[in-house]
């Protein structure tokens, strides 16, 4: 098993047609295999890898021969920024490249949501043995998003986002006090770290049935994938929904996740409740929030809901606190414990 790292991507699709050699109608190419001035893709990953670093090399020692503008840039135009050595290595780093870059590169849904590789490539990776992508470049939340693609996993590693405007370190800090660690060890990945928020966070990859997976979109067309594992004790996950650098997460236990995966056929309602469905609004009475709550459990709109899925819900980290805001003398340990009242 082979594992792959790049900056970026090594498939993107936000490469504009006309300006990047093979992007086509949704402006989408692959960078792997791809080498500037060669007109065939390279089927071998380590020939790839080696020629690609070859080219770069030339590039710095071009540029090391004529480091100053033989006719400075008067436009920002490709044209006008070539006149120097190494120019095109730069723009490979940038959004004027004219080759599909594995530096300025991303593959994700126009929001920002995991999106998987296409069949031909993820054969290709195969038939060249590597199992992992590690990237970096795009910021995507508060701990690394890890993708399956069949024989292929992708770990993206950037987490410079995970407290937007924290500032808690410094004035412009957006990270806060999360932090993850990526490691490798013979062929198995574990990742390990905190969010922003101090829960801790770890699993392997591969070892963890559900870090990665996508659920089916809610009523409104939202979609949560699984995060990560927390740790504790308690079986739970960190969901997020990604909308350009907007995060939104909700904690769930395995059995409401196994019934919102997609492809799920077990035809639960189940939901998974995010801090912005339960925003606490003080204005409002118990009543009006006991309604906002059976309006997210009753998805199909039957007016009921069963105990069951009552029991459910209540092991979810943010229904839980919500029912204990307005019950607060509830016995929620000794209802969780009721099996007459799990199976009713």
């Amino acid at each position: 098993e082979r594992s792959l790292f790049v900056h970026g991507q090594i498939i993107g699709n936000q490469f504009p047609k006309g300006q990047v050699e093979g992007a086509d109608d949704q402006s989408t190419a692959w960078s792997i295999g791809f080498v500037p001035g060669e007109a065939a893709r390279e089927e071998s990953v380590p020939r790839w890898v080696e020629k690609l670093n070859s080219w770069a090399s030339s590039q710095i020692e071009e540029w090391v021969q004529q480091p100053t503008w033989t006719t400075p840039p008067k436009e920002s135009t490709y044209e006008d920024w070539s006149a120097r050595g190494g120019a095109e290595l730069l723009a490979y780093g940038t959004p004027g490249t004219r080759y599909p870059t594995v530096i300025y590169c991303r593959f994700l849904t126009q929001e920002s949501m995991p999106l998987t590789y296409p069949f031909d490539l993820v054969d290709y990776l195969a038939r060249n043995d590597v199992s992992y992508v590690v990237v970096g470049h795009t910021p995507h939340g508060n701990s690394p998003t890890i993708i399956p693609n069949d024989s292929v996993t992708v770990i993206m590693g950037d987490t410079s986002f995970s407290h937007m405007e924290s500032n808690h370190y410094f004035k412009g800090d957006n990270r806060g006090t999360a932090i993850s660690s990526v490691t490798f060890t013979g062929a198995d990945w574990t990742v390990h770290g905190q969010t922003e928020h101090g829960q801790d966070i770890g699993y392997g990859v591969p070892g963890n049935p559900y870090v990665g997976k996508m659920t089916r979109a809610d009523d409104s067309g939202k979609k949560f994938f699984v995060k990560a594992q927390l740790l504790g004790g308690e079986d739970e996950y960190l969901m997020a929904h990604v909308k350009g650098f907007v995060y939104e997460y909700a904690i769930s236990s395995s059995n409401v996740i196994e019934c919102a995966l997609e492809g799920s056929h077990q035809g639960s309602r189940a939901k998974l409740l995010s801090e912005s469905h339960m925003a606490e609004d003080h204005h409002q009475s118990i009543n009006d929030k006991l309604s906002l709550m059976f309006a997210i459990l009753d998805g199909k709109e039957k007016g009921n809901i069963s105990t069951r899925m009552l029991y459910s819900s209540l092991f979810n980290k943010v229904f839980r606190r919500h029912v204990l805001n307005m019950f607060p003398s509830i016995d929620l340990c000794a209802l969780l414990c009721d099996r007459a009242f799990m199976f009713d």
